[in-house]
């Protein structure tokens, strides 16, 4: 590291060292052939000058021994106090121990579980897989400073979130709602002024106590929030609850993808991806035609998808994890593990891929096709537009209302039933679409008695027995709040 990077190393080093807090203590390492210690011990805040005096003086140079720097910090760590480590390297681990693999089980052999790191890959020249493996493995998050980057800009933001770190090792418990794929996971750390919104699916529903446990300055504590509601059942139209499914996928999806380049192929990983992408219309770089040709739906096309996947990956002899590809798959698949809110539709999408409520329609020739419709596997019945069939599904299913109004031409599911509407009005007329087709009240959820199974069919498409939806808000301001959000079941159909 040399150059602008390193002064801008410096600087960031020179920032946090200005902006600890009067009961830290802190060491530096750095570390080229060899490693160079600030000292022998952790030092309280007023050695501050000293240290920043060392800084400066510090020159580039060398080759890069990352593993014996990782166990010279780790070594300084403490069991009964939260410690936080911040890894930066420019480089590839080039003397000592040069084995990704070895360097990760050192820094796991000898880390106590308080331990968290954070590592920042400077430029395209770095290890994603050593640094993601190590930043999943201790609790922590990796960051990626392309360059035409500031990395002063970048590390001092990011010290500036972790600097007060209010509850640690975080836990969460449901009592006997029966939950999956509780993302994201594992659960961070909780900072002053920061917040978490954990999504994941539950089972059958009712009204549990939620636990949140955690360390709060070296003390367990325990938070407990009674008689939280988790619904039975909801439409699978409503928008109240589309953006919670829509981001559950979008995590869910960014941590399959990242387990793929961190332990290599899986069939049923990719499956699993290719499925959720075209349930939730999520452009991935398995499913990309989505755009391109939207209607080649249907579990024979994905499982062809799959296979050409999977067999991409068995004629690599490894998977690059250093250079600007790799750099860029890593920063876009952290991305999507840790989203605040599903992806918008790349470029070439909009207009092709919309979303109503949970469910995602893809437009192929002018027709809205559900994502869950499989052309090989369903028959549809035709109704005629604006029909008087076509109005009594309205009134008997109120949430139809929502996909009819994307146009003339849709083909929707709902329960057991695949409904295609077609548009036999002549050439020469226009009819306007209705953008509410029919006054309605706030719709009800239907009657499990009624020849309806939309809240009784487990959900297959994910391969998940758990079709219920969950999220949850924790955040810290003064003190520690929790809010339960809008909370709903799904399932086959009703799930979307």
């Amino acid at each position: 590291m040399e150059g602008e990077k390193f002064e801008q190393a410096q600087q960031s080093i020179r920032y946090i060292l200005n902006h600890l807090n009067p009961e830290d203590r802190f060491n530096l390492v750095a570390f080229s052939t060899g490693v160079d210690l600030y000292s022998q011990d952790l030092m309280p805040v007023s050695e501050i000058d000293d240290a920043i005096s060392w800084v400066n003086n510090l020159r580039a140079g060398g080759s890069t021994d990352i593993n014996r720097a990782l166990l010279e910090a780790v070594s300084y760590v403490e069991d009964d106090q939260t410690s936080y480590l911040i890894f930066l390297t420019d480089g590839l681990p080039t003397v000592g121990e040069v084995e990704s693999e070895m360097i990760i089980s050192n820094v796991q052999n000898f880390s106590p579980e308080n331990l968290s790191l954070f590592s920042f890959g400077v430029g395209y020249d770095v290890d994603t897989y050593l640094l993601d493996s190590l930043a999943h493995n201790h609790h922590g998050s990796s960051t990626y400073v392309v360059p035409g980057e500031a990395l002063n800009e970048s590390l001092s933001a990011f010290y500036n979130k972790i600097s007060l770190p209010v509850m640690t090792n975080l836990k969460l418990d449901f009592g006997d709602l029966i939950t999956s794929d509780i993302y994201p996971h594992p659960l961070p750390d909780l900072f002053s002024g920061s917040q978490i919104a954990v999504v994941g699916r539950y089972a059958l529903g009712g009204i549990e106590d939620v636990a949140l446990t955690g360390s709060v300055n070296g003390h367990l504590k325990d938070f407990i929030y009674p008689d939280q509601v988790f619904e039975e059942r909801s439409s699978y139209l409503d928008q109240s609850v589309s953006q919670i499914p829509s981001l559950w996928a979008t995590r869910k999806i960014g941590y399959l993808l990242q387990q793929i380049r961190l332990n290599g192929p899986d069939k049923e990983i990719i499956d699993e991806i290719v499925q959720l992408s075209i349930r939730y219309g999520i452009v991935t770089p398995y499913t990309s035609y989505l755009v391109t040709e939207p209607s080649m739906l249907g579990m024979e096309e994905q499982e062809r998808i799959v296979s050409e996947e999977l067999q991409k990956f068995n004629d690599l002899a490894t998977m690059p994890t250093f250079g600007r590809e790799a750099v860029e798959q890593a920063e876009g698949q952290n991305s999507l593990a840790n989203a605040d809110s599903a992806p918008a539709a790349p470029n070439g999408a909009q207009g092709k891929v919309r979303t109503i409520g949970s469910r995602t329609f893809i437009n192929s020739d002018g027709v809205w096709m559900d994502t869950r419709f499989d052309p090989q596997r369903m028959e549809t019945i035709d109704v005629e537009f604006l029909s008087e069939q076509y109005f009594s599904l309205v009134r008997n299913q109120p949430q139809l209302a929502k996909a009819f109004a994307l146009g003339p031409e849709v083909i929707v599911i709902s329960g057991d039933m695949v409904y295609e509407i077609i548009n036999d009005v002549s050439a020469n007329e226009t009819t306007p679409i209705p953008t509410q087709i029919i006054d309605q009240p706030t719709p009800t959820y239907p009657n499990p008695d009624q020849d309806n199974h939309e809240a009784n069919q487990p959900d297959t498409t994910t391969g998940s027995l758990f079709p219920c939806w969950g999220g949850l808000i924790i955040t810290m301001l003064p003190m520690i709040t929790i809010g339960i959000v809008r909370i709903r079941r799904q399932n086959k159909w009703s799930e979307n």
